[in-house]
């Protein structure tokens, strides 16, 4: 069975998931929009069921 790495990154405006073998080439790349509010300045606020949701979709 071959091994690799996967990296997410979920960041405030887009969530990014990237394949890599482990001689660090990359595989696969896929990305997704994702909304977050700011209800009053300072506080940034995020919909997690959003975020899971597109985190399975990139991955």
């Amino acid at each position: 069975m071959a091994s690799y790495i996967l990296g997410l990154d979920a960041g405030n405006t887009v969530i990014k998931a990237i394949l890599f073998d482990l001689s660090g080439r990359e595989l696969a790349f896929a990305a997704r929009d994702g909304r977050s509010s700011m209800p009053k300045p300072g506080h940034v606020e995020r919909d997690l069921d959003e975020l899971w949701r597109n985190a399975v979709s990139v991955i």
